[in-house]
């Protein structure tokens, strides 16, 4: 009688500290928040616009490129004092209706400030092109960060999700060993389990290198260089579907808005100037007018090869982003069914049928499934941006 005594007061205290360590992920995770809390707050934020604008500052080429634009306008402004003073006067026409010698003054002087007008042209256009390429530049800056800033928020979270299945598992693996050491499961079970912790430990731990290596890339990218002083302030992207909008649409808008375009047609009128300024002087070093004509088509040919490149890359993104809002329509549903599923655990543990680990479990696969739909919606708002400004990422150039 005594020994059944025994056994069972036993077996009611495991039961009790299963139910006891079953409450254990609760606690463990409301430690970890103050402990995130305290690490967070020790650290400068950084917001994506702040990086932004030290990137920029931070860019050799764009600095160089802001050099160039302004050594074009100061020759521009040269160019035209030139002009001025060597364009024929009105004195100077009329001189040459008589005086042979003025004439041939009056030649030189227009010849010379037509070709410091095509100058001028040419030199407004080359100005509008940099201009065009330094925008682009400042946009891909911020697109990229815009991306690093995601991956970064996506690492910490993914590792959040390892430190709550670690602290689960942990639980777990107190379970085991109380059941091991009183006969109700086998070491074979424990082991396994504790392997699996090892798993899971090296996984965070690789997340926590792949965090520390994005931060790394932030610094170089911005010229911070105690980049780990700071603490990446993440703000979610909008996820705006456009299953609803035409394909057609969305390409023409893109196609009509692509600096590259504009670019290409900048060198057509620049081509085309060359034509309308052309003066054939007998100099075999002058290449014919023919050679000008081939130079205008060439650039409209260009143009014309840039815009079907563009239209379709544009409709690769278009059905990729709606592909992947069919995607996250089922995850929508996915998550709606373990929360259903979720409400009918939380009866059954009220009702005492089942242990606190079952809706443990279920809070896990939850957690791990809002956050895979959460980067999928972030996944399609940096694929939206490359839709609307494909020329943050042109493929369609190469």
């Amino acid at each position: 009688m005594k020994g059944k005594k025994l056994r069972f007061l036993t077996a009611m205290m495991l039961i009790f500290a299963l139910l006891l360590t079953s409450l254990m992920p609760t606690w463990a995770e409301e430690g970890e928040m103050l402990e995130e809390e305290e690490s967070s707050t020790a650290k400068t934020p950084l917001t994506l616009e702040e990086a932004i604008k030290k990137a920029v500052d931070n860019d050799i080429s764009l600095r160089k490129r802001a050099n160039t634009i302004e050594q074009l306008q100061e020759s521009r402004s040269r160019l035209r004092e030139y002009d001025q003073d060597t364009r024929p006067t009105i004195s100077d026409l009329e001189s040459a209706q008589t005086d042979p010698q003025a004439a041939r003054g009056v030649m030189i002087s227009s010849a010379t400030s037509k070709n410091i007008v095509m100058n001028i042209i040419q030199t407004d256009i080359n100005i509008r092109s940099l201009r065009n390429q330094k925008e682009i530049e400042e946009e891909r800056i911020g697109y990229i960060l815009e991306a690093m800033f995601n991956d970064i928020r996506e690492v910490k979270v993914n590792k959040e999700l390892l430190e709550d299945r670690l602290s689960y598992m942990n639980t777990l693996q107190s379970q085991e060993r109380l059941k091991a050491e009183n006969g109700m499961a086998s070491r074979f079970s424990f082991s396994q389990l504790t392997q699996e912790v090892e798993r899971t430990e090296k996984n965070r731990d690789l997340l926590a290198e792949s965090e520390r290596i994005l931060y790394e890339q932030l610094g170089i990218m911005t010229g911070i260089r105690n980049i780990h002083d700071y603490e990446a302030v993440i703000e979610l992207m909008e996820y705006q579907p456009v299953a609803g909008t035409a394909t057609s649409t969305l390409v023409s808008r893109a196609v009509a808005a692509d600096p590259y375009v504009e670019i290409a047609e900048l060198q057509i009128t620049k081509a085309e100037t060359d034509t309308k300024f052309f003066t054939y002087t007998g100099s075999p070093a002058d290449p014919p007018y023919k050679v000008k004509e081939i130079e205008v088509d060439n650039a409209i040919k260009e143009r014309n090869n840039i815009r079907r490149n563009l239209r379709e890359v544009l409709e690769e993104r278009i059905s990729k982003l709606k592909q992947l809002e069919k995607t996250i329509q089922q995850g929508e549903m996915k998550v709606k069914q373990l929360e259903e599923q979720l409400e009918v655990l939380e009866l059954q543990y009220e009702l005492g049928m089942i242990i606190r680990n079952s809706i443990t479990e279920k809070e896990l696969e939850i957690k791990s499934e809002l956050e895979e739909l959460e980067n999928l919606k972030q996944q399609h708002a940096l694929l939206r941006t490359q839709v609307t400004k494909p020329y943050l990422v042109p493929e369609y150039m190469q």
